[in-house]
């Protein structure tokens, strides 16, 4: 049988790797939160502005209100993607913390220390894959929504060289 220490260092080292990934998905988080935050502001600023335009100018502005309405929905959408991630990361935390105490209590009394250690372990593991799963959707689908920006942006310059 291994010693305590020996049987902690797996829950340890999946805590380590987990706060890493909860790090640069806040980081990510807290991006996605600025952006939308930036696109609000855009768009309010568009919108109070759009009784003092006409013709041409009212229509461009109007455009990139709706395209920012849009926009922020699925913005919104990515946010709750990593939100996902990060609160199974912290299961995943909090799960490998009761496997350690199960190691402990394993010590004093054994059959519900193993088998808790390891039910807590698995579960640590299988939260830590849904959340990994989430960033992947997110991954996904963020591209498109910066691809969808692009071709906005795109359709606007081609429509203010036609009409100067």
């Amino acid at each position: 049988m291994d010693s305590p220490v020996q049987q902690l260092v797996p829950p340890v080292v999946i805590i380590s790797a987990c706060g890493l990934l909860c790090l640069a998905q806040f980081a990510r988080y807290s991006g996605i939160i600025s952006r939308l935050r930036s696109l609000h502001h855009e768009r309010f600023t568009g919108l109070t502005k759009l009784p003092s335009l006409s013709g041409h100018e009212y229509e461009l502005m109007n455009n990139r209100c709706e395209h920012i309405e849009v926009q922020t929905h699925r913005i919104l959408e990515l946010a709750k993607l990593i939100q996902k991630a990060l609160l199974l990361l912290v299961m995943a935390v909090i799960c490998m913390i009761v496997s350690s105490l199960m190691i402990g209590l394993g010590h004093i009394w054994p059959t519900v220390g193993q088998y808790g250690s390891v039910a807590a372990f698995i579960t640590g593991l299988l939260c830590m894959l849904t959340s990994m799963l989430f960033v992947l959707a997110e991954l996904w689908a963020s591209l498109r929504i910066v691809s969808d920006e692009h071709e906005h942006i795109e359709t606007i310059g081609s429509i203010q060289e036609e009409n100067p």
